[in-house]
Parts: structure tokens; sequence; C-alpha cells
């Protein structure tokens, strides 16, 4: 179980993100893990909608000295994909071609 009030981090955050927050026991269960071995139950997951939720979510973490880590697949071997802290994954939303420029042979896209 983390170490951080959930429900005081989700109120917190409601009001500064329009990303989806999952701050349930069930979901803080799904994020707990990765590829790893490791399982540490996070404090809330958001599911981050744009670089400016992002942005407020790492701000509010940085304020309240929340662990936060931003998130893909979950696919490393090492346990950098969770923490005790707010999660925040980029999967969901953040997953679109932003650019692609075939001259220049080069293209922009969301972290997810």
């Amino acid at each position: 179980m983390s170490q951080f009030d959930s429900e005081k981090i989700h109120a917190d955050l409601s009001g500064k993100t329009q990303s989806e927050l999952r701050f349930g026991e069930y979901d803080r269960l799904l994020w707990s893990t990765d590829a790893s071995m490791f399982k540490i139950e996070p404090a809330g997951v958001v599911l981050a909608k744009s670089t400016e939720d992002v942005v407020a979510v790492v701000k509010y973490c940085h304020e309240n000295q929340i662990p936060v880590t931003v998130r893909g697949a979950g696919t490393g071997l090492a346990g950098g994909a969770i923490n005790k802290g707010v999660i925040v994954d980029v999967t969901k939303h953040m997953n679109q071609i932003l650019e692609v420029n075939a001259d220049e042979n080069w293209v922009r896209v969301q972290p997810g």
C-alpha cells in the first residue's frame, strides 16, 4: 500500500487536470507492476490527455514531494515504470502521430 493519501491527491488533482484519474484500489493494483519482478502500489494513476496535464501533475507532485513516474507500456525489466507515488500513463490518450516529414525522413509523435 502507498504511504501517500490517495484520496487527497485525487481531490487535489481533479481541479488541476482534464486527465482520467484512477485512484481506486483496483486501478492501483493494476499499475503496481511492470515487466520486472517488482510490485509497488502507487497512490494513484493519471491517464494523461495532454502535455499541459502532464506539466500540472508533475508540478503538483513536486510541490507536495510525491514521487511521479511517466509510464509507457511498462515493458522495462528494472522496475522503472512503477513507484509509490503517482503514475502518469501516456499510452491511452497521448499516442498520436503529430507530424510526418518525408523529405527529411522524420516523424514527430506523442510519447504513448
